[in-house]
């Protein structure tokens, strides 16, 4: 019995034996299956947690971009915020210029001639504008600087009689050639109305309704030196009298029934006028607009709504000119505009 019994003790201890085995390397096997599963989860907690993060932070830069967006001043959202503008400032050619704010005013007079007609509203964005007409001293550098051709000195010596004069005898190409080279542009009408006026409205001349020879010069027989009267309420000079000025426009009579509410231009959009100009100047055609009067009108064309027009190759011996700069690029301005 004993050599029987003996095999099969050994056969048990070996079954158990192995049973122990298969159940130790189960457990090892779903310790490590545990551990894993743990690690995953580890993981993935991390990686939730880093997600909900980054969300949260996303959220709050967010919101406190909106509500600083609230606070940004005009010229971070595309718009100029004119308070930080300064009121003056020297332009490229040497000449001070004087700030216009934006705004609106009744353009053109109903009791002027027919082209005058009607009133209108204009809205205009900020701009400088030269607060003198072109000397004959800025006009000789131009010309020297350039070698634009030069006029006849002796010529416009016998009503331009100092180099603190304003510049005469001057073509609208002649005007227009100068402003690309000092980095601005001629004024369109409506920002010359709107300049003379000096803020001041339904007014006949740039200080009142009355004419008066002492503040502007007009019918006498020679000009004088820029700054000879009383500035306008911008504190611009001579825009009564002295010497015409060039505008941009072309000169159309019935303009002011169809004008354009917002930065109106007649004749083409801005940003064509320089470029046509310069690469092919016979594509601008039409008449041009002069404004202000001059030395030898009358008080009714020196009033700040009267037009008048000539063709731009004229170079009248009364014919000058002042340039303006837009605040903003003139790309980004919204010209023509109905609104």
């Amino acid at each position: 019995m004993l050599t029987i019994k003996y095999p099969f003790s050994i056969a048990k201890s070996l079954i158990n034996h192995y049973y122990l085995i298969n159940i130790s390397a189960e457990n090892s096997n779903m310790r490590l299956k545990n551990q894993k599963q743990i690690r995953n989860k580890g993981i993935m907690r991390r990686n939730l947690t880093l997600i909900y993060g980054f969300l949260a932070v996303t959220a709050c830069f967010c919101i406190l971009s909106l509500s600083c967006g609230k606070n940004k001043p005009e010229t971070q959202k595309g718009r100029i915020n004119e308070a930080s503008l300064t009121k003056t400032k020297i332009g490229a050619d040497g000449a001070k210029m004087a700030l216009i704010p934006a705004g609106q005013f009744q353009m053109g007079s109903e009791d002027g001639a027919d082209d005058e007609k009607p009133v209108h509203q204009v809205n205009l964005d900020a701009f400088y504008i030269d607060v003198n007409e072109v000397t004959v001293k800025q006009y000789r550098k131009f010309v020297s600087v350039t070698g634009h051709i030069a006029p006849d000195w002796n010529q416009i010596s016998q009503s331009a009689r100092t180099n603190n004069h304003p510049m005469t005898g001057i073509t609208w190409d002649d005007a227009m050639a100068y402003a690309i080279w000092a980095g601005k542009r001629l004024p369109t009408e409506a920002e010359w109305e709107y300049a003379a006026r000096g803020g001041v409205p339904s007014q006949k001349y740039p200080w009142g309704n009355q004419a008066n020879p002492t503040l502007a010069t007009y019918s006498v027989a020679m000009p004088t030196p820029i700054g000879s009267h009383q500035p306008n309420k911008y504190g611009l000079y001579d825009l009564a009298g002295n010497v015409y000025e060039w505008c941009l426009d072309e000169y159309e009579k019935n303009y002011y029934k169809s004008s354009p509410k917002r930065n109106p231009i007649c004749g083409r959009n801005m940003q064509e006028f320089n470029k046509t100009f310069s690469m092919d100047r016979k594509k601008l055609k039409g008449l041009r607009v002069l404004r202000g009067g001059s030395w030898t009108s009358s008080a009714e064309l020196i009033r700040v709504t009267s037009r008048s027009r000539f063709e731009p190759t004229a170079a009248l011996h009364d014919f000058g000119f002042r340039c303006v700069e837009s605040v903003k690029p003139n790309n980004q301005i919204n010209w023509n505009a109905d609104h």
